[in-house]
């Protein structure tokens, strides 16, 4: 009965080796452990929305965990970004007038590269889309803004995944 306890107890432990706990960062990645994000430049006509940028991507790395945030004197890698697209499209036309747009979708791209403080090296460099849509009603340009955050968290999440996941 010892030797079937044991044989079972043995047969348990090996069964998951070689796995361990937590992310799995890709190959380039896998030295960092903290990072620091730079405020994103604007190439695109919307006002104002550089920082709106970093702080989306600030926040879905904090919700990710795979990195912390420090400041970029001591990080072991910083991320530059910028915003290279804000447009938006008809979703919905007015029934009976397709020429009047009912709703519309926001799309935003983002591109960051990551660079290891200490060498100077490029390690990373991604782009990434983030869509949403929003209703038209009297003023068009506050309800893009108002949108505007949600489009911009779903493509900081985007890049987030890519560098700490990989994909």
């Amino acid at each position: 009965m010892r030797l079937l306890l044991t044989a079972t107890f043995a047969l348990l432990l090996t069964g998951c080796a070689g796995y361990q706990l937590g992310g799995i960062k890709p190959f380039v990645m896998e030295d960092i452990q903290t990072v620091s994000i730079q405020t994103f430049a604007n190439e695109t006509l919307t006002p104002r929305i550089e920082v709106l940028a970093a702080n989306s991507l600030t926040k879905a790395i904090q919700e990710d965990g795979t990195y912390r945030i420090l400041p970029n004197t001591v990080a072991d890698a910083v991320i530059y970004g910028k915003v290279t697209e804000v447009s938006r499209s008809q979703a919905r036309a007015v029934r009976g007038n397709s020429f009047e747009t009912r709703e519309f979708n926001l799309f935003v791209t983002l591109e960051i590269q990551v660079m290891n403080r200490v060498t100077g090296e490029i390690l990373a460099t991604r782009t990434a889309r983030g869509a949403t849509s929003f209703f038209f009603s009297d003023d068009l340009l506050q309800e893009e803004r108002q949108a505007l955050p949600l489009a911009m968290e779903q493509a900081a999440q985007n890049l987030t995944s890519s560098i700490a996941n990989g994909f």
